[in-house]
């Protein structure tokens, strides 16, 4: 990979940097080979020679980061389904075919900064196959384990994160991979599209069963499967019977049970 462009050049901690592209305000560089940690100097030269910047920053063994499509603020992971089209919500780059997640769908998210990798790819070299990972990682998405099928280097920088969506309703959901103990960026999110018909609310017991007229039972609970969102309980007979502050979860719904004293 080359070090220099144009008589541009950066190095790290005097070892230099490997340059993917310049421009008159942005420079981007593969990081060389090292095993310092901690505090870092990066000096960036121009074709003069002379001219330098100096810019402190820090080295570790992970910084994991996921690229980013630019719309929106930036705001979604970059990613594609195993059949090639973009993950994310239809229209995102105007005239690209994009196509949101489905639950169990496998798709491949794309970052940096994951650390080693087995067999080693020393940064200078061109990568020639896919590196897992050396160490483990692992991936959230909306709060829900994904399980990662595979992790590694698929070019030279550029980590590939094969990854099972979990179930997930329809929307944007946070994305997080950890690795090293080391977290990456906040706000980073993927369209999940659930098309999925939702699943039949099921009544195993209710607590108490029973109750005696004029009766006020402030902790009345459904208990069941799939009862998330549940806003309203009928019981019957229902005249005579008020039912207020409802709160429910996936397994049980509570509320205020008022019998009338006639």
């Amino acid at each position: 990979l080359p070090t220099v462009l144009d008589g541009v050049w950066v190095s790290v901690n005097g070892k230099p940097g490997l340059i993917y592209y310049i421009s008159p305000t942005q420079i981007n560089f593969l990081a060389p080979d090292d095993d310092g940690q901690d505090a870092a100097v990066v000096r960036v030269y121009t074709p003069a020679g002379t001219t330098q910047y100096e810019i402190g920053m820090f080295k570790g063994s992970f910084a994991p980061a996921f690229f980013m499509f630019e719309p929106e603020n930036s705001k979604y992971v970059a990613g594609v389904h195993l059949d090639g089209v973009y993950l994310g919500k239809t229209g995102l780059y105007q005239g690209l075919n994009f196509r949101p997640a489905k639950p169990g769908d496998i798709v491949a998210l794309y970052g940096t900064g994951f650390g080693e990798t087995d067999p080693a790819c020393p940064a200078s070299e061109l990568v020639n196959g896919a590196a897992p990972l050396r160490s483990a990682v692992t991936v959230k998405i909306g709060g829900k384990a994904a399980e990662v099928r595979y992790a590694g280097l698929v070019s030279s920088g550029l980590y590939q994160l094969n990854v099972v969506v979990p179930d997930l309703p329809s929307g944007d959901h946070l994305v997080a991979a950890e690795i090293g103990g080391v977290r990456s960026q906040v706000n980073a999110s993927i369209t999940v599209l659930n098309t999925a018909p939702p699943s039949t609310p099921q009544i195993t017991s209710l607590v108490p069963s029973s109750g005696g007229i004029g009766q006020t039972i402030t902790n009345f609970t459904v208990n069941g499967q799939n009862l998330s969102g549940v806003t309203a309980i009928e019981l019957s007979p229902a005249a005579g019977i008020v039912v207020t502050n409802i709160n429910s979860t996936a397994t049980a719904v509570t509320a205020q049970v008022t019998l009338s004293p006639t």
